[in-house]
């Protein structure tokens, strides 16, 4: 039976712990609660493909929704490794190597962020490739 702790499983505690940040850091918790008391539906306004639209890019709503479509996409990201853990008793190095690789980009973009942690779960998922699935 494969171990309940590895890279998929560190990559989901990630992904939620990046979405309960966004919901209480004082950057990004104010412009969401404002976006749910908008109704959500287009509550980003400012972006649009026509020159003629109105109204000023909302950029502190745009940043909090992008941090917490990160924070999702690294959930389903991190179930699709375990389970294929589980199943195949790898990570595809693709995904390893991908991994590691936003990560490096993502601390030499912004060195005081969790980039850091997506580089040593790189680093982990890297170490998967040679491992059987373990009956």
């Amino acid at each position: 039976m494969p171990s309940s702790i590895n890279p998929g499983a560190t990559l989901v505690l990630t992904g939620v712990t990046h979405i309960l940040v966004g919901l209480t850091h004082p950057r990004l918790g104010p412009p969401l609660l404002s976006m749910v008391r908008s109704g959500l539906f287009d509550s980003i306004t400012g972006i649009s493909l026509d020159p003629t639209s109105s109204g000023a890019p909302q950029y502190d709503r745009m940043a909090a929704w992008w941090f917490e479509l990160a924070g999702a996409a690294m959930i389903l990201l991190g179930i699709s490794i375990r389970e294929n853990i589980n199943v195949a008793g790898y990570v595809p190095r693709g995904v390893a190597w991908g991994t590691l690789g936003v990560g490096v980009i993502g601390a030499l973009v912004q060195p005081l962020s969790g980039c850091w942690t997506l580089i040593a779960q790189g680093i982990w998922m890297v170490g998967w490739f040679g491992k059987t699935k373990m009956e």
